[in-house]
């Protein structure tokens, strides 16, 4: 049996008293001013404007990686002040939806986002052109082994890249981001996407509208 959620000072000392650290940091999710002060973290750190968005998202409606990697953005109604998410994991099998109340908060970051959105129907996704990035960057074949020694040699290989499109994030790519975001920081104990949607259920769910929710439990 998983330890149950706890907040990172019950963590830190069980841990002083020889707990496993990684087994609890498993099971960590934030206060209220945790969350403040991490998403005020991510949005000055984070490197593509998709990212402080999607993990705003996720500490307001409690979704999971792969339901942010799903939302389109009419899922989005701000004028409603609600969020369509998309599930596969409540019904095995189905494809179901639940709608969330938008946070004030929520919606004043999604209008900023989707006023800068870079394109297409999914919510979250990538611009076009990344510098550096292996899939998303203007050219290809750049060698970074046995170079030859004369810039011109070296341009030899290089070749315009086919524009990869608009499409949305894969999880290697959401969880690559996420942790990049928090490296080396006093947030990198956080070990994924499950923290921010356990973080929303334990500590958000008091103020929010029970009835405006689903009556499903929400599992790991």
């Amino acid at each position: 049996e998983k330890p149950p959620f706890q907040t990172r000072s019950e963590i830190e000392r069980q841990i002083k008293a020889g707990a496993e650290p990684k087994e609890h940091y498993e099971c960590l999710y934030l206060q209220l001013h945790e969350t403040v002060e991490l998403l005020a973290f991510v949005k000055e750190r984070a490197a593509h404007a998709f990212i402080y968005p999607m993990v705003c998202t996720t500490f307001h409606t409690g979704a999971r990686r792969s339901e942010l990697m799903r939302m389109r953005i009419s899922d989005v109604d701000l004028e409603g002040k609600i969020i369509t998410i998309r599930e596969k994991k409540r019904v095995k099998g189905t494809s179901t939806t639940r709608r969330v109340p938008l946070s004030e908060f929520l919606i004043a970051v999604l209008t900023e986002w989707m006023a800068n959105h870079p394109g297409g129907n999914w919510l979250f996704c990538h611009e076009q052109i990344v510098a550096r990035s292996r899939k998303r960057s203007p050219t290809t074949g750049h060698m970074w082994k046995n170079r030859p020694t004369s810039g011109k040699a070296r341009q030899a290989s290089v070749r315009d890249r086919t524009a990869a499109g608009i499409t949305p994030l894969t999880e290697d790519e959401a969880d690559h981001h996420l942790h990049a975001t928090l490296a080396n920081s006093k947030w990198d104990i956080i070990r994924g996407w499950h923290l921010c949607r356990h973080s929303f259920i334990s500590a958000h769910w008091g103020s929010l509208s029970v009835s405006s929710l689903s009556r499903k439990p929400v599992g790991r």
